[in-house]
């Protein structure tokens, strides 16, 4: 349930994650300095709370693919400029 903290930190491989609906914590820099991370799918209709800088130093310009329905807006918050939330079924 939980994504701990530093996981996938300096994956400068890593260009696209889907994070399963069973999320519901991300730990501090999980994904820290995924410099190529650009789209995140999740698939938890309740966002799951995010540590500290959970996302910092990922791609700029990316998109976060979240369900219909669903609030990912403090999310926005966290995530590099210029990223866009988009809904999907």
């Amino acid at each position: 349930t939980t994504i701990g903290e530093r996981t996938f930190a300096y994956c400068s491989s890593l260009t696209s994650i889907t994070i399963p609906n069973s999320v519901t914590s991300i730990g501090n820099y999980a994904f820290g300095s995924c410099s190529t991370l650009g789209t995140i799918t999740c698939l938890a209709k309740t966002a799951p709370s995010l540590g500290s800088s959970s996302f910092s130093s990922i791609a700029n310009n990316g998109v976060l693919r979240v369900p219909t329905g669903s609030n990912y807006s403090t999310w926005l918050s966290k995530l590099p400029s210029g990223w866009t939330i988009e809904n999907i079924q």
